[in-house]
């Protein structure tokens, strides 16, 4: 059911001036949703803002995020929806080493401790599970400036509502660069996170890229297809997804749990979910040695894109079987057979994805803190998480004239 609503002139949480006449409503389910509108708004490539990932969602037991929605109009007129996540940040794995003297990491070392220790509920304007800008959705007509007007000025006392201390706007795309603007004149800090990885697909068919590569890259990937030959890849149907859910689950939180940084985790059932929910439009696929599920990969088809999701894999065959490298590989290979325009890898080891073509994309994150401390430190404590120290590897012939 609807959790609140309200109109009003906002007291301005930050800066600047407020916007009058601001009317909102909170969802705290799809299914309380006017859906005959919010799936007409959205594009039928937005994936991840449809009623159907909404649904999966919810049913994924995750009890670390919960999903909200949000509805924004000013002086009556309709502005659009936000998809809200509000994620409980606890245990993220962070390493506290400050790694050189200096006030500087020691700040980021103290940082990391306590975010290793406190329990914080973060709201995010967007989607922890995936990358991009997946939370904000215009209405026909309506600028970007109207919106983030409007949602600026609203968003603190939303965040009071559901009892949050620090809000996150997640991954605009370049062309809302000039608007983001707004944000920063009220107050939020911009953190600069890693840049996700994406390839445009222009083969017809495997040869062609093979074709398409330097030297040392055909040899590099032919290597790869060697040593990783003795994984067997299936194409995983619900009733496999099922059978399989707990092993997959447990092979994805055994990656997630390598990791530097886990702001936020899928649940249990969420591969399951999903796959129900989108069928053939959510690709799953296992990799099998002797029989034993060792590994998968999943992600999105929609006419344009493939998307990456989640990946898994033994790590003890990461090296004696390619496995990381030819995960990659086979995104590849899929979104050449699927005819799509564009592959998404998504962030995280940005050199060894351009090792196959792919080149980064930029997207700006905004985030306020009630803690001034952590507020004023926020684009800090992102500069340490990110890493910078990678080369873009160009192995194509048809980016030779790329610097």
């Amino acid at each position: 059911m609807k959790t609140s609503s309200w109109t009003f002139p906002i007291l301005c949480p930050f800066s600047a001036c407020p916007v009058e006449n601001i009317q909102y409503n909170i969802y705290a389910s799809v299914d309380d949703l006017p859906l005959e509108v919010w799936d007409t708004l959205v594009d039928p490539e937005n994936y991840v803002m449809k009623s159907t990932y909404f649904r999966a969602m919810e049913a994924s037991e995750s009890d670390k995020i919960e999903s909200r929605y949000l509805s924004l109009s000013k002086a009556d007129r309709f502005l659009g929806f936000v998809y809200l996540q509000i994620v409980t940040v606890h245990r993220t794995g962070l390493n506290e080493e400050s790694g050189s003297d200096g006030w500087r990491n020691e700040i980021g070392r103290y940082l990391k401790k306590g975010l290793n220790r406190i329990k914080t509920r973060v709201l995010v304007i967007g989607n922890m599970l995936v990358t991009g800008m997946y939370g904000i959705q215009l209405a026909k007509g309506v600028s970007q400036e109207e919106m983030l007007e409007a949602l600026s000025s609203t968003i603190n006392e939303v965040r009071k509502e559901l009892d949050t201390t620090v809000i996150m706007v997640k991954d605009f795309e370049p062309s809302w660069n000039e608007s983001t603007r707004i944000l920063t004149n009220k107050g939020y800090q911009r953190v600069i996170s890693q840049p996700t990885m994406e390839i445009d697909i222009r083969w017809k068919d495997w040869e062609e890229y093979m074709a398409d590569l330097i030297s040392k890259y055909r040899v590099r990937t032919k290597k790869i297809i060697k040593t990783s030959k003795a994984l067997e890849l299936r194409a995983l149907t619900l009733a496999d997804m099922k059978a399989y859910e707990q092993k997959i689950f447990s092979i994805y939180m055994d990656l997630i749990s390598r990791a530097e940084f886990t702001m936020a985790t899928a649940g249990p059932k969420f591969f399951t979910k999903m796959k129900e929910h989108w069928g053939d439009k959510y690709l799953a696929y296992g990799y099998f040695l002797d029989g034993e599920l060792l590994g998968f990969l999943t992600g999105f088809w929609t006419p344009k894109k493939l998307e990456s999701h989640f990946i898994g894999f033994d790590h003890s065959k990461i090296r004696s079987h390619s496995f990381y490298q030819r995960i990659l590989q086979d995104f590849l290979r899929l979104a050449i057979d699927l005819k799509v325009e564009k592959l998404t890898y998504g962030r995280t080891a940005m050199e060894i994805k351009s090792t196959l073509g792919a080149e980064p994309k930029n997207m700006d994150t905004y985030m306020w803190a009630k803690n001034p401390v952590v507020h004023k430190l926020l684009p800090s404590l992102f500069d340490k998480l990110r890493s910078d120290d990678w080369v873009q590897r160009r192995p194509l012939k048809s980016q030779a004239n790329k610097s």
